[in-house]
Formats: structure tokens, sequence, C-alpha cells
């Protein structure tokens, strides 16, 4: 599907104030760059390769959605459903994940550098962050009940009041985060 398909959909289903549903699309290597995808329902659909930049997709439904090697730097998440995504390899760096739920995600080697993945509603619960790499990245008060941290770069990340109740981060670098419990990770 080309950006201009995917465009008439959402243009079409907002004049009848429908909810734009673009679930299993194939977005694949699409330049969506700027894109208003709001309260879209996107469940399924994949991204892979998609040039993203800017684009905004606040509040809406990525479940098992597909964003590997997505360049999503700046993206707008807020408010956006993405449990049992797939974001492996992804730049999401810059990316605002407030009340982003990312239950069960897989976003192994990917980047969430300086990104803000926190809120009242944010939840990481069981994603799988190995060998990420999220330096700056804001974590405020978000849970990682049982995620993988494993060998992921989490340098000056924000931790104050994460939950890491049974995550694993062997060989994680915590340098210079901020977290309450810091001094009992060997680092």
């Amino acid at each position: 599907m080309t950006r201009e398909e995917a465009q008439a959909i959402i243009d079409a289903a907002r004049a009848l104030e429908e909810t734009p549903d673009l679930s299993g699309a194939n977005l694949r290597y699409a330049n969506l760059a700027n894109m208003d995808m709001d309260e879209c329902n996107l469940s399924g659909a994949d991204f892979t390769g998609a040039w993203m930049k800017g684009a905004s997709i606040q509040d809406a439904d990525l479940t098992s959605a597909i964003l590997e090697s997505v360049r999503a730097k700046e993206v707008d998440f807020g408010g956006t459903d993405m449990t049992g995504a797939k974001l492996n390899g992804g730049n999401f760096d810059s990316g605002d994940f407030v009340d982003t739920v990312m239950v069960n995600i897989e976003a192994e080697e990917a980047s969430f550098k300086d990104a803000v993945i926190s809120g009242t509603l944010t939840d990481l619960t069981g994603a799988n962050l190995n060998r990420a790499i999220c330096i700056g990245a804001d974590f405020t008060n978000a849970p990682l009940t049982n995620a993988n941290l494993r060998d992921a770069k989490l340098m000056n990340a924000d931790f104050t009041g994460a939950d890491f109740s049974g995550a694993t981060f062997n060989g994680a670098n915590f340098r210079g985060a901020t977290t309450p419990f810091l001094q009992t990770i060997d680092r």
C-alpha cells in the first residue's frame, strides 16, 4: 500500500467520523514521514523499513504490528497500544511514548535515544529490550516487570520510580542513569 492509498482510507473514514482501519496493511518501506495516523486501527500492519520521521500515531491501535527496521525518529506514539508489536532494529530516537502500552513488545537492538517512555498508563511488562539503545531515555515510573534488558545501553536514562520486578539486565550499562536502587546493580 502506498502513502497515498493509506491517506485516502484515513481521509474517507474521518469524513464519516469513523475509525480509520488499516489493520493488516502492508506499508513495508513506505514513506510515511510527517503523516497523521492518530486514532487509526493499525493492528497487525507491517511497517518494516518504513520512513516515519515526525509522524503522529497518537491513541492508535498498533497491537501485533511489525515496525522492524523502521526509521521513526521524533514520532509521537502517545496513548497508543503496542501490545505484542515487533520493533526489532527500529530507530525510535526522540520518540514520544507517553502513556503507551508496550506489553510484550520485541525491541531487540532497537534505538530509543532520548525517547520519553513514561506516564501513568505506560506499561513495558514483559518487554524484550535485549541490546536496545536507550541512552538518555526517560522511563520515569514505567513498569518494566519481567522485562529483558540484557546488554542494553541505558546510560544517562531516568528510571526514577520504575518497577524492575523480575526484570533481567545482565550486561546492561546503567552508567549515569538515575534510579533509586542503582547502588545494588552490578554495573
